[in-house]
């Protein structure tokens, strides 16, 4: 009798125990269902541990009953396959694919969840504005782009800053911030202002015009955009006024990019934004 069935795989009838060897774990062909749970179940915690690929076998495939990986080649189309390693290019009837192993985000009319090779590295659920506030994520993501300094600076557009990004007035810093700000001089102080000014004004903001639910990659992204142009540049941003109609499109942020220099962080915060790229 040829052992070898479904999916290429061994059929084990011994003791009338019937159940195909997917390497990781059995499968009963009567029922059809895996009789053990997944030795990778932890990274999807939403799931049951014995389901099949995902609960969705129309697109994806498991051929030895371990994970399924999801990607889109370089020419934008989309396949979803099994996947071990990290291989750059792996060439499947003729067709590369290429950025095997590298970061992917599944989205759902629900929310969205990002992969790192075949573990999941973010779970972000579409939630009420009003219930979210700035991640750690976020917030080490606005840092970077401000930047941080215990002595008063002049910013982009020449006015007086400290910290990160707190503005002291729309001038120049003059002498006279020097000596009232002399006793600003350490992380921490810096840190608690920025949240003073995060919750006291811009996430103030984003909670209050924004209309849609977000994830909090999302969420995170308009924080910094706000941070960076404003509440009225946000009020008036036609980003918000499409966003509101249920438009997801962070690539219109792009309409603020002057000066030349803040093109970058827009670009970061767009990819962010639209990929949950930190």
């Amino acid at each position: 009798m040829q052992p070898y069935k479904f999916g290429g795989k061994e059929f084990i009838e011994t003791h009338g125990y019937d159940s195909y060897d997917f390497h990781a774990r059995m499968r009963m062909g009567a029922i059809p269902a895996f009789e053990t749970p997944d030795p990778l179940a932890e990274i999807r915690p939403w799931e049951s541990p014995y389901c099949y690929a995902g609960n969705n076998p129309v697109n994806r495939i498991d051929p030895d009953g371990r994970d399924w990986y999801e990607f889109q080649n370089e020419n934008g189309s989309k396949a979803v396959l099994w996947q071990e390693g990290n291989a750059k290019a792996i060439t499947i009837d003729e067709q590369v694919y290429n950025n095997i192993g590298t970061t992917y985000l599944a989205q759902y009319d629900w929310g969205a969840i990002s992969f790192n090779q075949n573990e999941m590295d973010g779970f972000y659920p579409y939630t009420s504005v009003s219930d979210l506030s700035i991640s750690d994520k976020g917030l080490n993501f606005l840092i970077d782009r401000e930047g941080l300094k215990l002595s008063p600076y002049n910013d982009s557009k020449g006015f007086a800053t400290i910290g990160v990004g707190h503005l002291i007035g729309k001038r120049a810093v003059t002498e006279q911030d020097k000596k009232d700000w002399a006793w600003f001089n350490t992380k921490q102080e810096a840190m608690s202002l920025l949240q003073t000014d995060l919750s006291g004004t811009y996430e103030k903001a984003v909670q209050s015009l924004v209309g849609v639910p977000l994830m909090q990659f999302q969420y995170d992204a308009i924080v910094s955009f706000t941070f960076n142009v404003g509440v009225g540049g946000l009020k008036q941003s036609n980003f918000l006024k499409e966003l509101n109609k249920s438009n997801y499109n962070g690539s219109l942020m792009l309409n603020y990019r002057r000066p030349l220099e803040i093109l970058d962080r827009r670009k970061k915060e767009v990819n962010l934004f639209n990929n949950a790229r930190y």
